[in-house]
Protein backbone atom coordinates (compact mmCIF):
# COMPACT_ATOMS: atom_id res chain seq x y z
CA UNK A 1 0.00 0.00 0.00
CA UNK A 2 1.45 3.35 -1.04
CA UNK A 3 1.28 6.45 1.18
CA UNK A 4 -1.37 7.99 -1.07
CA UNK A 5 -3.51 4.82 -0.89
CA UNK A 6 -3.04 4.73 2.87
CA UNK A 7 -4.25 8.33 3.30
CA UNK A 8 -7.18 7.75 0.95
CA UNK A 9 -8.18 4.57 2.79
CA UNK A 10 -7.86 5.77 6.38
CA UNK A 11 -7.56 9.54 6.69
CA UNK A 12 -10.78 10.67 5.08
CA UNK A 13 -12.44 13.91 6.14
CA UNK A 14 -14.09 13.70 9.59
CA UNK A 15 -12.70 10.23 10.16
CA UNK A 16 -10.28 10.74 13.09
CA UNK A 17 -10.68 7.28 14.59
CA UNK A 18 -9.98 5.49 11.33
CA UNK A 19 -6.99 7.71 10.62
CA UNK A 20 -5.45 7.17 14.08
CA UNK A 21 -6.10 3.46 13.80
CA UNK A 22 -4.48 3.41 10.38
CA UNK A 23 -1.40 5.26 11.62
CA UNK A 24 -1.07 2.83 14.51
CA UNK A 25 -1.50 -0.13 12.18
CA UNK A 26 1.21 1.24 9.92
CA UNK A 27 3.62 1.83 12.81
CA UNK A 28 3.04 -1.65 14.18
CA UNK A 29 3.61 -3.18 10.75
CA UNK A 30 6.86 -1.25 10.31
CA UNK A 31 7.99 -2.14 13.84
CA UNK A 32 7.36 -5.83 13.23
CA UNK A 33 9.40 -5.75 10.03
CA UNK A 34 12.29 -3.87 11.67
CA UNK A 35 12.23 -6.09 14.77
CA UNK A 36 12.24 -9.22 12.63
CA UNK A 37 15.34 -8.19 10.70
CA UNK A 38 17.07 -6.97 13.88
CA UNK A 39 16.31 -10.30 15.56
CA UNK A 40 17.53 -12.19 12.50
CA UNK A 41 20.71 -10.12 12.34
CA UNK A 42 21.30 -10.75 16.06
CA UNK A 43 21.00 -14.50 15.51
CA UNK A 44 23.68 -14.42 12.80
CA UNK A 45 25.97 -12.33 15.00
CA UNK A 46 25.55 -14.63 17.97
CA UNK A 47 25.95 -17.90 16.06
CA UNK A 48 28.53 -17.08 13.42
CA UNK A 49 30.90 -14.70 15.17
CA UNK A 50 33.87 -16.02 17.16
CA UNK A 51 34.42 -12.66 18.89
CA UNK A 52 32.85 -12.65 22.40
CA UNK A 53 31.86 -8.97 22.20
CA UNK A 54 30.11 -9.45 18.86
CA UNK A 55 28.28 -12.56 20.16
CA UNK A 56 27.09 -10.52 23.17
CA UNK A 57 26.06 -7.69 20.84
CA UNK A 58 23.99 -10.13 18.81
CA UNK A 59 22.31 -11.46 21.92
CA UNK A 60 21.47 -7.94 23.08
CA UNK A 61 20.14 -7.09 19.61
CA UNK A 62 17.69 -10.04 19.76
CA UNK A 63 16.62 -9.05 23.27
CA UNK A 64 16.05 -5.41 22.29
CA UNK A 65 13.98 -6.44 19.26
CA UNK A 66 11.68 -8.53 21.46
CA UNK A 67 11.44 -5.75 24.08
CA UNK A 68 10.51 -3.28 21.35
CA UNK A 69 7.67 -5.46 20.13
CA UNK A 70 6.37 -5.95 23.69
CA UNK A 71 6.39 -2.17 24.27
CA UNK A 72 4.49 -1.44 21.03
CA UNK A 73 1.78 -4.01 21.68
CA UNK A 74 1.53 -2.99 25.36
CA UNK A 75 1.05 0.61 24.25
CA UNK A 76 -1.79 -0.46 22.00
CA UNK A 77 -3.48 -2.34 24.83
CA UNK A 78 -3.15 0.68 27.15
CA UNK A 79 -4.52 3.09 24.54
CA UNK A 80 -7.46 0.77 23.87
CA UNK A 81 -8.13 0.51 27.61
CA UNK A 82 -8.02 4.32 28.02
CA UNK A 83 -10.18 5.13 24.99
CA UNK A 84 -11.58 2.23 22.95
CA UNK A 85 -13.51 4.67 20.75
CA UNK A 86 -10.23 5.88 19.22
CA UNK A 87 -8.16 2.70 19.04
CA UNK A 88 -9.54 -0.74 18.31
CA UNK A 89 -7.77 -3.98 19.05
CA UNK A 90 -7.48 -4.88 15.36
CA UNK A 91 -3.80 -3.85 15.32
CA UNK A 92 -2.24 -5.02 12.05
CA UNK A 93 -5.04 -7.45 11.22
CA UNK A 94 -6.88 -4.93 9.05
CA UNK A 95 -5.56 -6.52 5.86
CA UNK A 96 -6.23 -10.13 6.87
CA UNK A 97 -9.15 -11.80 5.10
CA UNK A 98 -10.71 -14.84 6.73
CA UNK A 99 -11.37 -17.63 4.23
CA UNK A 100 -13.56 -20.68 4.61
CA UNK A 101 -14.08 -23.58 2.19
CA UNK A 102 -17.21 -24.01 0.12
CA UNK A 103 -18.94 -27.36 0.67
CA UNK A 104 -21.83 -28.07 -1.71
CA UNK A 105 -24.36 -30.90 -1.60
CA UNK A 106 -26.27 -31.67 -4.80
CA UNK A 107 -29.85 -32.84 -4.37
CA UNK A 108 -32.03 -33.93 -7.28
CA UNK A 109 -35.69 -32.99 -7.43
CA UNK A 110 -38.23 -34.22 -9.98
CA UNK A 111 -41.02 -31.95 -11.20
CA UNK A 112 -43.94 -33.45 -13.11
CA UNK A 113 -45.59 -30.81 -15.27
CA UNK A 114 -48.41 -31.86 -17.57
CA UNK A 115 -47.14 -35.43 -17.61
CA UNK A 116 -43.55 -34.43 -18.40
CA UNK A 117 -40.89 -35.11 -15.76
CA UNK A 118 -38.07 -32.65 -15.20
CA UNK A 119 -35.04 -33.62 -13.09
CA UNK A 120 -33.40 -30.60 -11.50
CA UNK A 121 -30.23 -30.80 -9.45
CA UNK A 122 -30.33 -28.08 -6.80
CA UNK A 123 -27.16 -27.31 -4.82
CA UNK A 124 -27.29 -26.66 -1.08
CA UNK A 125 -24.69 -25.18 1.20
CA UNK A 126 -23.46 -27.91 3.54
CA UNK A 127 -21.20 -25.74 5.74
CA UNK A 128 -23.61 -22.84 6.20
CA UNK A 129 -23.00 -22.84 9.96
CA UNK A 130 -19.28 -22.24 9.44
CA UNK A 131 -19.91 -19.42 6.98
CA UNK A 132 -22.52 -17.82 9.24
CA UNK A 133 -19.95 -17.59 12.03
CA UNK A 134 -18.39 -14.74 10.06
CA UNK A 135 -20.32 -11.91 11.68
CA UNK A 136 -17.73 -9.19 12.24
CA UNK A 137 -17.27 -6.56 9.55
CA UNK A 138 -13.66 -6.62 8.41
CA UNK A 139 -13.69 -2.84 8.20
CA UNK A 140 -16.42 -1.23 10.35
CA UNK A 141 -15.88 2.01 8.43
CA UNK A 142 -16.93 0.41 5.14
CA UNK A 143 -20.66 -0.15 5.26
CA UNK A 144 -22.12 -0.24 1.75
CA UNK A 145 -25.56 0.79 0.56
CA UNK A 146 -26.47 -1.83 -2.04
CA UNK A 147 -29.26 -2.04 -4.56
CA UNK A 148 -30.68 -5.54 -4.04
CA UNK A 149 -32.89 -7.39 -6.52
CA UNK A 150 -33.67 -11.08 -6.93
CA UNK A 151 -34.42 -13.71 -9.53
CA UNK A 152 -35.55 -17.34 -9.70
CA UNK A 153 -35.82 -20.11 -12.28
CA UNK A 154 -39.42 -20.65 -13.45
CA UNK A 155 -41.06 -23.97 -14.32
CA UNK A 156 -43.28 -24.57 -17.32
CA UNK A 157 -46.98 -23.87 -16.61
CA UNK A 158 -46.39 -23.33 -12.90
CA UNK A 159 -48.93 -20.48 -12.89
CA UNK A 160 -50.94 -18.69 -15.59
CA UNK A 161 -49.37 -15.33 -14.78
CA UNK A 162 -45.79 -16.60 -14.63
CA UNK A 163 -43.44 -17.72 -17.40
CA UNK A 164 -44.60 -20.73 -19.40
CA UNK A 165 -41.33 -22.60 -19.72
CA UNK A 166 -38.54 -24.35 -17.90
CA UNK A 167 -35.35 -22.35 -18.20
CA UNK A 168 -32.12 -21.79 -16.36
CA UNK A 169 -31.28 -18.64 -18.28
CA UNK A 170 -31.14 -15.96 -15.59
CA UNK A 171 -30.33 -12.28 -15.63
CA UNK A 172 -26.70 -13.33 -15.32
CA UNK A 173 -27.00 -15.73 -18.24
CA UNK A 174 -25.54 -18.68 -16.35
CA UNK A 175 -26.46 -22.35 -16.46
CA UNK A 176 -26.09 -25.54 -18.43
CA UNK A 177 -28.28 -27.89 -20.39
CA UNK A 178 -26.64 -31.34 -20.33
CA UNK A 179 -25.50 -33.25 -23.35
CA UNK A 180 -25.70 -37.02 -23.73
CA UNK A 181 -24.42 -37.56 -20.21
CA UNK A 182 -26.11 -35.12 -17.77
CA UNK A 183 -23.62 -36.06 -15.04
CA UNK A 184 -20.62 -35.05 -17.13
CA UNK A 185 -20.17 -31.24 -17.11
CA UNK A 186 -17.80 -31.51 -20.11
CA UNK A 187 -20.70 -32.69 -22.26
CA UNK A 188 -23.04 -29.98 -21.05
CA UNK A 189 -23.96 -27.12 -23.33
CA UNK A 190 -23.74 -23.77 -21.62
CA UNK A 191 -26.85 -21.64 -21.94
CA UNK A 192 -26.28 -17.92 -21.59
CA UNK A 193 -27.79 -14.74 -22.94
CA UNK A 194 -25.96 -15.15 -26.27
CA UNK A 195 -27.11 -18.71 -26.96
CA UNK A 196 -30.60 -17.91 -25.74
CA UNK A 197 -30.83 -15.04 -28.20
CA UNK A 198 -29.72 -17.39 -31.00
CA UNK A 199 -32.52 -19.75 -30.06
CA UNK A 200 -34.99 -16.89 -30.03
CA UNK A 201 -33.82 -15.67 -33.43
CA UNK A 202 -34.33 -19.17 -34.83
CA UNK A 203 -38.03 -18.75 -34.15
CA UNK A 204 -38.25 -15.30 -35.71
CA UNK A 205 -38.31 -14.17 -39.34
CA UNK A 206 -34.96 -12.80 -40.60
CA UNK A 207 -36.29 -9.25 -40.65
CA UNK A 208 -37.71 -9.40 -37.14
CA UNK A 209 -34.58 -8.86 -35.04
CA UNK A 210 -34.46 -8.82 -31.28
CA UNK A 211 -35.61 -5.42 -30.04
CA UNK A 212 -33.00 -3.15 -28.46
CA UNK A 213 -33.32 0.14 -26.66
CA UNK A 214 -29.64 0.63 -25.85
CA UNK A 215 -26.47 -1.30 -26.53
CA UNK A 216 -24.88 -2.76 -23.42
CA UNK A 217 -25.64 -5.59 -21.07
CA UNK A 218 -27.92 -8.00 -22.93
CA UNK A 219 -30.34 -10.47 -21.48
CA UNK A 220 -32.91 -12.82 -22.94
CA UNK A 221 -34.75 -15.94 -21.99
CA UNK A 222 -36.21 -18.89 -23.87
CA UNK A 223 -39.78 -17.70 -23.92
CA UNK A 224 -41.86 -15.51 -26.18
CA UNK A 225 -39.98 -12.29 -25.50
CA UNK A 226 -36.49 -10.82 -25.51
CA UNK A 227 -34.86 -7.49 -24.92
CA UNK A 228 -32.16 -5.54 -23.17
CA UNK A 229 -32.14 -4.54 -19.50
CA UNK A 230 -32.21 -0.76 -19.53
CA UNK A 231 -34.64 2.05 -18.84
CA UNK A 232 -36.40 1.83 -22.18
CA UNK A 233 -39.09 4.09 -23.51
CA UNK A 234 -42.33 3.51 -21.52
CA UNK A 235 -44.22 3.18 -24.80
CA UNK A 236 -42.04 0.20 -25.74
CA UNK A 237 -42.74 -1.57 -22.45
CA UNK A 238 -46.49 -1.00 -22.44
CA UNK A 239 -48.45 -4.08 -21.30
CA UNK A 240 -45.18 -5.77 -20.30
CA UNK A 241 -44.55 -7.24 -16.86
CA UNK A 242 -40.92 -6.19 -17.31
CA UNK A 243 -40.79 -2.46 -16.61
CA UNK A 244 -37.23 -2.20 -17.90
CA UNK A 245 -37.32 -4.45 -20.95
CA UNK A 246 -38.71 -4.57 -24.44
CA UNK A 247 -41.20 -7.32 -25.19
CA UNK A 248 -42.21 -8.88 -28.51
CA UNK A 249 -44.21 -11.90 -29.50
CA UNK A 250 -42.51 -14.64 -31.55
CA UNK A 251 -44.05 -16.15 -34.65
CA UNK A 252 -44.37 -19.65 -33.20
CA UNK A 253 -47.11 -21.51 -31.42
CA UNK A 254 -47.04 -22.01 -27.70
CA UNK A 255 -47.08 -25.82 -28.07
CA UNK A 256 -44.12 -25.89 -30.48
CA UNK A 257 -42.08 -23.73 -28.12
CA UNK A 258 -42.92 -26.02 -25.21
CA UNK A 259 -41.89 -29.07 -27.20
CA UNK A 260 -38.54 -27.46 -27.95
CA UNK A 261 -37.95 -26.74 -24.27
CA UNK A 262 -38.98 -30.26 -23.26
CA UNK A 263 -36.43 -31.77 -25.61
CA UNK A 264 -33.62 -29.44 -24.59
CA UNK A 265 -34.37 -29.24 -20.90
CA UNK A 266 -35.33 -32.72 -19.70
CA UNK A 267 -32.82 -32.32 -16.91
CA UNK A 268 -30.30 -29.71 -15.95
CA UNK A 269 -28.21 -28.50 -13.05
CA UNK A 270 -27.54 -24.96 -11.99
CA UNK A 271 -24.03 -23.71 -12.48
CA UNK A 272 -22.34 -20.34 -12.18
CA UNK A 273 -18.94 -19.13 -13.28
CA UNK A 274 -17.38 -20.46 -10.05
CA UNK A 275 -19.56 -23.53 -9.46
CA UNK A 276 -23.12 -24.37 -8.35
CA UNK A 277 -25.65 -21.59 -7.79
CA UNK A 278 -26.83 -21.84 -4.17
CA UNK A 279 -30.43 -20.71 -3.54
CA UNK A 280 -30.73 -17.81 -1.08
CA UNK A 281 -26.93 -17.67 -0.72
CA UNK A 282 -25.77 -16.76 -4.20
CA UNK A 283 -25.62 -13.16 -5.28
CA UNK A 284 -24.33 -11.73 -8.52
CA UNK A 285 -22.36 -8.50 -8.48
CA UNK A 286 -22.02 -5.61 -10.86
CA UNK A 287 -18.27 -5.95 -11.38
CA UNK A 288 -17.91 -2.49 -12.91
CA UNK A 289 -18.38 -0.84 -9.53
CA UNK A 290 -15.36 -2.56 -8.02
CA UNK A 291 -16.88 -2.75 -4.53
CA UNK A 292 -17.11 -6.54 -4.20
CA UNK A 293 -15.27 -9.43 -5.84
CA UNK A 294 -16.09 -13.05 -6.54
CA UNK A 295 -15.75 -15.06 -3.35
CA UNK A 296 -16.57 -12.21 -0.96
CA UNK A 297 -18.91 -13.08 1.90
CA UNK A 298 -21.16 -10.11 2.64
CA UNK A 299 -23.50 -9.78 5.60
CA UNK A 300 -26.83 -7.97 5.30
CA UNK A 301 -26.98 -5.65 8.29
CA UNK A 302 -30.14 -3.75 7.49
CA UNK A 303 -32.91 -3.55 4.89
CA UNK A 304 -34.11 -0.03 4.20
CA UNK A 305 -37.81 0.50 4.91
CA UNK A 306 -38.19 -3.21 5.64
CA UNK A 307 -36.87 -3.98 9.15
CA UNK A 308 -37.89 -7.67 9.12
CA UNK A 309 -36.76 -8.63 5.62
CA UNK A 310 -35.86 -12.28 5.20
CA UNK A 311 -32.21 -11.72 4.30
CA UNK A 312 -31.37 -9.49 7.28
CA UNK A 313 -28.39 -10.86 9.30
CA UNK A 314 -27.73 -13.36 6.50
CA UNK A 315 -24.36 -14.02 4.91
CA UNK A 316 -24.44 -14.03 1.12
CA UNK A 317 -21.72 -15.28 -1.22
CA UNK A 318 -20.71 -13.10 -4.16
CA UNK A 319 -20.28 -15.77 -6.79
CA UNK A 320 -20.95 -14.27 -10.16
CA UNK A 321 -20.48 -11.09 -12.12
CA UNK A 322 -22.98 -9.35 -14.31
CA UNK A 323 -24.23 -5.99 -15.45
CA UNK A 324 -26.90 -3.75 -14.13
CA UNK A 325 -27.26 -0.31 -12.65
CA UNK A 326 -26.25 0.59 -9.11
CA UNK A 327 -29.06 3.19 -8.91
CA UNK A 328 -27.86 5.61 -6.21
CA UNK A 329 -26.05 2.85 -4.33
CA UNK A 330 -22.46 1.75 -3.81
CA UNK A 331 -23.05 -1.52 -5.67
CA UNK A 332 -25.70 -3.79 -7.11
CA UNK A 333 -26.42 -7.38 -6.03
CA UNK A 334 -28.93 -9.87 -7.36
CA UNK A 335 -30.09 -12.64 -5.04
CA UNK A 336 -30.83 -16.07 -6.50
CA UNK A 337 -33.91 -17.59 -4.85
CA UNK A 338 -34.16 -21.05 -6.42
CA UNK A 339 -36.48 -22.93 -8.76
CA UNK A 340 -40.22 -22.85 -9.25
CA UNK A 341 -43.23 -21.18 -7.66
CA UNK A 342 -41.96 -21.72 -4.11
CA UNK A 343 -38.75 -19.95 -5.02
CA UNK A 344 -40.79 -17.13 -6.55
CA UNK A 345 -42.56 -16.65 -3.22
CA UNK A 346 -39.21 -16.77 -1.45
CA UNK A 347 -37.79 -14.18 -3.82
CA UNK A 348 -40.74 -11.89 -3.17
CA UNK A 349 -40.40 -12.34 0.60
CA UNK A 350 -36.69 -11.56 0.41
CA UNK A 351 -37.09 -8.56 -1.81
CA UNK A 352 -35.66 -5.33 -0.48
CA UNK A 353 -34.81 -2.34 -2.61
CA UNK A 354 -31.72 -1.19 -0.70
CA UNK A 355 -29.71 -2.94 1.98
CA UNK A 356 -26.70 -2.07 4.15
CA UNK A 357 -23.94 -4.68 3.97
CA UNK A 358 -20.33 -5.18 4.93
CA UNK A 359 -17.65 -7.73 3.98
CA UNK A 360 -17.11 -10.34 6.70
CA UNK A 361 -14.82 -12.83 4.91
CA UNK A 362 -14.16 -14.75 1.73
CA UNK A 363 -15.00 -18.12 0.27
CA UNK A 364 -11.95 -20.03 -0.86
CA UNK A 365 -13.00 -20.73 -4.43
CA UNK A 366 -10.09 -23.14 -4.86
CA UNK A 367 -11.43 -25.44 -2.14
CA UNK A 368 -14.84 -26.20 -3.64
CA UNK A 369 -16.10 -29.56 -2.31
CA UNK A 370 -19.12 -31.14 -4.04
CA UNK A 371 -20.95 -33.95 -2.28
CA UNK A 372 -23.08 -36.11 -4.57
Amino acid sequence: MSLAEFIQSYCAFNNLRSCLQGVYNLLVALAVVVAFFMFLFGIFENLLSTVPDVKLQGKNRMKNALIGLVIIFATGVILYWINPSIFSARLILYQITFQVPLVIGEHEFTYNINGVSYDITIPTLENAEEIDKLTKCQDPQKIYRVRMTNYYIPIIDEAPTVHHFLSNVTLQGTGFIPGENPKDPKQAKEINAFTAQNLLRAYKPPNNAVVKCKSGWKWSWVNYEAGEMKNCNPVSTKNSIQSESVRRELNITKDSAKQEIRQRGKSFFMHGSYGPLIPLRTVAHNINEGVFHRGDVVRVLECENKPNCRIKNTNLIVTDTGGGEKKDADAWLDLFAGVGEKALNTAQASKSGYVKVCIVGRINLNSLIIKK
